[in-house]
């Protein structure tokens, strides 16, 4: 099925809250589960799901899975958005797109992203230590610890500063990555960026370049000491944003009415980052396997003679597409062997794999 914009949609409905819930805190703590550091919601439509989606902070607008397209019909359809109790007010944006890859990349069933925008009437937190996401009433102070603007736009953009350089970053909590910038050429780096790996989005595979950026940058609140940055390689559009592997130490909350969020956690010192480790190699996600598209020069990968057109079956014995979702991070920082089961000229061929650091 082709991909459907869809015409505004105006949901009425209102944020309940269940007897017991803490009123006098206004705020309810969404039914989500936790796959590595991205948050899975589970969401009705109409009446039916409810379905697991990834609440995500960088998306503009809601993705629905095809499956869900089989059962509700045309978006336009959709009279009623809900996450547990939270039932969402407002102007709806949605198009329908294969959740496929995805879902094949996360380990678990993905039927849909939830937009930024479904949040925009309440105060949305995103608690990484305590591993829930909550909704509640109210609105945060102008000013304070942690409090920085979002800018105008559907998306949560900050203010960051490197040398002298003034830009925005994205806050994305449906990125897995750490910092990413556009215009990569323009900052200092301790060595070229070189190709690392691949990220799966919902419009395809892109290739990833990563390095150590010189100074500190300052994004909002924070302040990150030589970061370790990717750049994607590819067409179209790139937003300079943060991801889970930098937002997975804080607790986010966001003020969409007033356009700013707060950040609490550790904002008093500037953060380091040591290596970063991985196989060297990228991946297709795919239903039964996931074929190689790129091994990457002086990585473990190549050392250990694994080639673009294999095909990985499993990896440490598990199959690929009996994987369950990780429960923490993909971010490795010390080296470890892995053995990658792959298939080659209709044979299955077992590959030792030690890691090495990516990014030292």
């Amino acid at each position: 099925m082709n991909s459907r914009k869809t015409p505004t949609l105006i949901l009425v409905a209102v944020l309940t809250l269940m007897a017991g819930c803490a009123f006098g805190s206004g705020e309810i703590v969404l039914p989500t589960a936790r796959c590595g550091d991205f948050f899975i919601a589970e969401v009705s439509i109409n009446g039916q799901g409810p379905w697991p989606m990834v609440l995500d902070s960088g998306a503009a607008s809601t993705v629905l899975s095809e499956h869900i397209a089989e059962n509700i019909g045309s978006i336009d359809r959709i009279r009623s958005f809900n996450i547990g109790e939270y039932k969402f007010k407002g102007e709806f944006s949605g198009f329908y797109r294969s959740m496929d890859q995805l879902s094949h990349a996360l380990g678990m069933r993905i039927e849909g992203i939830v937009g930024h925008p479904v949040f925009k009437n309440v105060l949305l937190t995103y608690d990484y230590p305590a591993q829930e996401v909550r909704v509640g009433l109210g609105r945060l102070p102008a000013a304070g610890p942690g409090i920085v603007p979002t800018g105008k736009e559907k998306r949560p953009f900050l203010d960051a500063h490197i040398d002298n350089h003034k830009f925005k970053v994205l806050v994305d909590t449906g990125s897995s990555r750490g910092l990413s910038l556009s215009r990569s050429k323009r900052y200092r780096f301790m060595e070229p960026l070189r190709k690392t790996g691949a990220r799966i989005k919902i419009n395809g595979l892109h290739y990833v370049e990563t390095g150590r950026l010189i100074g500190i940058v300052e994004l909002g609140p924070l302040k990150l000491r030589e970061p370790i940055v990717n750049a994607s390689v590819g067409n179209g559009r790139r937003d300079s944003l943060v991801g889970q592997e930098i937002l997975r130490d804080y607790v986010l909350t966001f003020d969409q009415i007033n356009r700013r969020m707060r950040f609490d956690g550790p904002l008093d010192t500037p953060r380091s980052f040591g290596p970063k480790y991985g196989l060297g190699a990228a991946f297709d996600p795919k239903k039964k396997g996931w074929p190689i598209v790129a091994v990457f020069p002086g990585s473990g990968a190549e050392a250990a003679g694994l080639k673009v057109g294999d095909v990985l079956l499993a990896r440490d014995g598990e199959k690929m597409w009996e994987r369950t979702c990780p429960e923490d991070s993909s971010y490795e920082t010390a080296s470890r062997e892995v053995v990658l089961t792959v298939l080659r000229d209709g044979a299955e061929v077992d590959l030792t794999i030690t890691t090495r650091a990516l990014v030292p």
